[in-house]
């Protein structure tokens, strides 16, 4: 079973770090909402994903700012018992992985992290579902400093705040 686990969080980094993914089924972009903050109002799309754990469906969705809404989608993958949603970044024929949502169930959460295994953030942990949901960016700049695509990629890491405070999970 470590070995198991162990070989989970080498798939999953290797996700992280590489954004190979290419199943996009599960994904929507839906759901615009405005928002009026020190009287500056800003468009924000929510983008969803569903992620299977336990045999149970559950809807991550965050709010993406209107400068980034084109460039950013979410693509699911699942691996073992974990489920992923990849933070895809999309600009003509450049695209990225940057970030990852992963959730896990609250068991196999608190096993990996005494094994000292990389886990990412965390964002929800939900004990009555016996979820948590981790979040794990960029380790280094995916497009060379001073173009376009760097720039857009260091505004959206730059919005995690706002981002996360926006998750929800249902």
């Amino acid at each position: 079973m470590k070995k198991f686990k162990i070989f989970a969080v080498c798939i999953i980094s290797f996700l992280m770090l590489y954004g190979c993914a290419n199943n996009k089924d599960n994904v929507s972009n839906t759901n615009t909402n405005t928002t009026n903050t020190d009287n500056v109002e800003t468009q924000q799309k929510s983008i969803s994903a569903i992620m299977n754990l336990n045999d149970k469906e559950y809807m991550l969705s965050i709010d993406i700012p209107e400068d980034l809404q084109k460039y950013i989608t979410f693509e699911t993958e699942e691996v073992s018992q974990t489920s992923m949603a990849l933070v895809r970044f999309e600009k003509e024929d450049k695209s990225a992985n940057i970030g990852t949502f992963t959730l896990y169930n609250q068991k196999d959460y608190e096993d990996i992290k005494t094994q000292g295994l990389p886990i990412g953030d965390v964002v929800v942990e939900n004990k009555d579902e016996g979820f948590v949901l981790t979040y794990t960016g960029m380790q280094d700049s995916v497009f060379e400093k001073d173009t376009e695509e760097y720039n857009i990629v260091m505004e959206y890491a730059n919005s995690l705040e706002d981002i996360f405070a926006s998750v929800k999970i249902d």
